[in-house]
């Protein structure tokens, strides 16, 4: 086809997605980033195809946590979807979600609530109550209500995030790990300790077999699992935990990556902890 025909693009655009589903952030903005600039050369500007790269690029330039850049490509794919498609239409409301969750991160939580709200009752127009679109966006919003101390609230919007995936989905799923894992969180922050570790480990057992320790998702898992168990002095416990989740990261993204630090720090606090109870005669329950 030559190397600017669109079906290279196309090919670009999945490997991208293929890439940034495996962990591999940098790898996938690099497809993207070839596939955008076919698809303007091919198509200009306003075409679904270079919406959904403007997307595509935001979503990794998240997981990257270059959360401007994430929210300045999510911006340009709603401008353009809403221009193809109108506001009521599905691929607006993933919109209006990524850039609700792009200013949550950047610490405007009540911005994101409102975009999620936006997409909640356009996904409510097209789909109804229980429609699997929805559990992505009751779940976007209990993680906003928790982050504002709202606890309560966003206990029920992941549950109900919960319910509606599990008539979709098998127990060992992703979509079903990501609730749990949100739903261990929650239960953290109310000190519920039992239910928050209960469900870090549903979460934990679930993305180890999906994923074959080859997931920054899976890091994030061992990384809760050992803070509750730091919290709460079974430091031996947390100990294997968190080079577990140290050695994923490293595994994926190399030694320099700035998330490996805060875990290095974990590890080294907990050293210090148990070299410090040991000296005073303190004893570790496991």
């Amino acid at each position: 086809f030559g190397p600017n025909h669109p079906e290279l693009a196309d090919s670009y655009s999945r490997l991208g997605t293929l890439s940034h589903e495996q962990g591999d952030y940098q790898q996938a903005l690099k497809y993207h980033r070839k596939a955008l600039k076919i698809y303007l050369n091919a198509y200009g500007e306003l075409h679904d195809d270079v919406a959904s790269c403007y997307s595509d690029l935001g979503s990794s330039y998240y997981r990257l946590s270059k959360y401007n850049k994430a929210l300045e490509n999510h911006q340009k794919s709603l401008e353009l979807t809403s221009k193809i498609f109108g506001e009521n239409h599905p691929s607006v409301a993933v919109d209006y979600i990524n850039i609700g969750i792009a200013y949550g991160n950047k610490g405007n939580r009540k911005t994101e609530i409102e975009y999620c709200k936006k997409a909640l009752q356009i996904q409510k127009d097209l789909f109804g109550k229980d429609n699997l679109e929805l559990a992505t966006t009751y779940q976007n919003l209990g993680v906003a209500y928790s982050e504002l101390g709202n606890h309560e609230k966003a206990l029920k919007k992941q549950l109900k995030s919960l319910e509606i995936k599990q008539t979709f989905f098998e127990e060992n799923h992703p979509a079903i790990a990501s609730s749990y894992y949100c739903l261990g969180i929650i239960y953290d922050k109310q000190k519920n300790t039992a239910e928050a570790m209960k469900y870090h480990l549903k979460s934990l057992k679930i993305r180890m077999s999906v994923y074959d320790n080859k997931h920054p998702k899976a890091s994030d898992s061992c990384r809760a699992v050992g803070f509750l168990y730091e919290q709460h002095r079974y430091r031996l416990h947390a100990r294997k935990y968190f080079p577990k989740a140290y050695d994923i990261k490293k595994s994926i993204y190399g030694k320099g990556h700035a998330s490996l630090q805060y875990i290095y720090e974990d590890v080294d606090e907990i050293d210090q902890l148990t070299a410090k109870y040991s000296k005073n005669n303190a004893f570790d329950p496991y």
